[in-house]
């Protein structure tokens, strides 16, 4: 009976044939499968004692053929779900899986949280990043990449900029209210590091790391260097003349009141 009223609950809601992921989904796509035979069946209505759906077709690789099953014979089958809740998808293998996951509204509770750690990410998030960030940052996932590959025979992957920008920023970026703004000041940024050689251009949309990437962080690191050196420097002079004025304005104390 749990499965039977699985079923009636998910096609309360079933899934159009069509969709896109948006924050407005609410609904289930169910499928039975027969562990025996290999069957499986995409449900899509239960009238009187049948349950009728669309069984699969490997030779045109979709759900086609008209199927009915008994409900009498719903033991013999297994229950699977995809639960569609907001920009989400959940999949619940078993009936228990379902009932648990519903009983407990892990979808309302995921949306819920996420909607909250969206805000707080609006909130704080601010794109500063230039050329060399991103650049190091794109490197850094190359390496990255690189200790679950070959090592030394690991090729830099050519990427698309929106994979890149995921990498870079986490999905959260896309619900994002300036998100206009800041993809666009990514690819300028993109396509800035192609143009001087630290990427190399695939297509219109697709780039890889180069090697000259490397030259160009040690370059920019060592200007650092220099640079907070002679910050330092400047610090040191700073203090030695600040002691020796103040020495010196000592002695012309000492010698006016001496003399």
């Amino acid at each position: 009976m749990s499965k039977l009223l699985a079923l009636r609950l998910g096609l309360r809601k079933r899934a159009p044939k069509q969709f896109t992921y948006a924050r407005s989904n609410n609904f289930f796509s169910q499928t039975l499968e027969n562990p025996n035979t290999g069957k499986k069946v995409l449900v899509e209505s239960i009238a009187k004692r049948q349950i009728q759906g669309l069984e699969w077709s490997d030779k045109d690789n979709l759900f086609k053929e008209l199927k009915t099953i008994e409900i009498s014979e719903l033991s013999n089958w297994e229950l699977n779900t995809y639960r569609f809740y907001g920009g989400a998808r959940y999949q619940y293998d078993g009936v228990w899986d379902f009932w648990k996951n519903e009983l407990t509204f892990r979808a309302w509770r995921n949306h819920f949280w996420g909607d909250i750690s969206q805000s707080l990410f609006n909130t704080v998030f601010r794109f500063r990043s230039d050329r060399i960030e991103v650049l190091r940052r794109l490197v850094e996932l190359h390496v990255e990449a690189a200790k679950n590959g070959n090592g030394p025979l690991n090729q830099p992957e050519a990427k698309s900029v929106v994979q890149m920008q995921s990498d870079f920023f986490g999905n959260k970026v896309y619900g994002h209210p300036a998100y206009n703004d800041i993809s666009a000041r990514f690819r300028l940024i993109v396509d800035s590091l192609a143009s001087s050689g630290d990427l190399v251009e695939e297509n219109a949309h697709h780039f890889r790391v180069d090697g000259k990437a490397l030259e160009t962080l040690a370059a920019f690191e060592l200007d650092e260097r220099r640079h907070n050196d002679a910050v330092k420097q400047n610090k040191r002079l700073f203090w030695i003349t600040v002691v020796i004025a103040v020495a010196t304005a000592v002695q012309a104390y000492v010698a006016f009141f001496s003399s």
